[in-house]
């Protein structure tokens, strides 16, 4: 089902490409400490997750970005970064928050990655808030001995 959910959600976001503004974040993690880090990245499969870990999403979650498809990553050279504007991390947790509030998408978002001494960029799709499960209770009843 979840899987279903996300391709419809991608072709959606291909159809409207050419009417969003683009979005580009530079995520350089290795240039912060462990402990300050607010990213949690990894990856199942094809799909790379990109987690802000600030609890600031509806129901009190994470922000998630992710990529389903390995062709949404490629080299990007210093040359197309200098040609670019990236938004700092509060500006791109408000523009998440406000998509939460609106349910438009608005925007291709990009995170440029610093990989040795070169740079990959990757279009990642802004996830919708979900409301976390809440935790289930059983209860063993026994028979009533007479």
């Amino acid at each position: 089902m979840l899987f279903g959910y996300l391709i419809f959600n991608t072709q959606v976001s291909k159809a409207q490409d050419n009417e969003r503004s683009n979005i580009y974040y530079f995520l350089d993690t290795a240039a912060v400490p462990i402990k300050d880090r607010i990213f949690d990245l990894y990856s199942y499969g094809y799909t790379k997750n990109f987690n802000i870990l600030c609890r600031c999403y509806p129901w009190n979650t994470n922000v998630n970005f992710f990529s389903i498809n390995p062709k949404d990553t490629r080299p990007f050279t210093l040359q197309e970064f200098n040609e670019i504007k990236t938004v700092s991390l509060p500006d791109l947790i408000d523009i998440a928050i406000q998509y939460a509030k609106d349910r438009i998408y608005k925007y291709n978002f990009y995170f440029i990655e610093p990989v040795s001494d070169k740079m990959k960029i990757t279009k990642v799709i802004l996830a919708w808030p979900t409301k976390p499960r809440t935790h289930s209770t059983i209860i063993e009843i026994k028979p009533i001995k007479n």
